[in-house]
């Protein structure tokens, strides 16, 4: 046998390749983006603290809602505690004291959808100086009990959940 064929039998049985290499930069990029949201690490390239940019859902998502179970909880993407820092009409800002989950994000804001009449997640209105326990699926918060007010149930929820 010689070089040149040894060679092409060598690409025939590995065609899966390259698709495997461009699937995993793919994974890698979509990950850095859910992570650290428009943000690229700590400091954003203006020198501000990096902010991840969420939305809470439709006023009308609750009625899809899924039994809470804490395995489910453990399967969140996003997963932080924050304090509320500013409340405008149609965003809510919060300071990260905590990512539960591998975040890079100093603060986070959660747009308001136009339809909603107030900042409030499952009927609580979000308010300022309050921490809140939240977790986000494809850059929306979640509801349903998987995000709230920081009470004791939900932050002993979130540790079994995450650890710690």
């Amino acid at each position: 046998m010689h070089v040149g064929a040894a060679r092409d039998d060598a690409a025939r049985r590995r065609p899966w390749l390259p698709a495997a290499a461009a699937a995993a930069v793919l994974v890698a990029l979509v990950a850095g983006v859910l992570v650290l949201g428009n943000g690229t690490g700590p400091d954003s390239d203006d020198g501000q603290p990096a902010t991840l940019a969420l939305q809470l859902a439709p006023g009308d998502a609750a009625m899809s809602c899924i039994p809470f179970d804490v395995g489910f909880l453990r399967e969140m993407p996003v997963a932080f505690a924050g304090t509320v820092t500013a409340l405008d009409p149609d965003q809510v800002s919060l300071d990260v004291d905590r990512w539960y989950t591998d975040g890079g994000a100093d603060r986070v804001t959660v747009a308001v959808p136009g339809e909603q009449t107030s900042a409030a997640l499952d009927g609580v209105d979000f308010r300022e100086g309050a921490r809140y326990l939240l977790t986000a699926t494809d850059g929306t918060v979640n509801g349903c009990g998987f995000s709230g007010p920081a009470s004791p149930e939900l932050e002993r929820a979130y540790a079994e959940a995450f650890g710690g």
